[in-house]
């Protein structure tokens, strides 16, 4: 869950012609926050919306929704090493 929560990535939503169903698309400033966010995908937890500090996951495992209030964001800068995110769960 965490993979899927505490990134940057902006999620792009499109309507699938064929099935019907929403399709997600990612954009990333890094190719491993890409990485990060599509191997949550593939264990499970799917990032589906970003929107007015509201994160919304889609839980496969257990098949519930979820969304978060992005509280604060602390990017990723060479000194930490690291970024940050501080959520609420709603």
């Amino acid at each position: 869950m965490n993979l899927a929560l505490c990134n940057s990535v902006i999620v792009d939503q499109k309507i699938n012609e064929v099935t019907g169903k929403k399709d997600f698309s990612y954009k990333a400033a890094s190719p491993d926050e890409l990485a990060l966010v599509l191997g949550a995908k593939n264990a499970g937890i799917e990032l589906q919306s970003k929107e007015h500090k509201i994160v919304k996951i889609y839980n496969r495992v257990t098949k519930e929704h979820q969304s978060f209030k992005i509280i604060a964001e602390f990017p990723f800068d060479s000194i930490r090493k690291r970024m940050s995110v501080v959520l609420k769960d709603l």
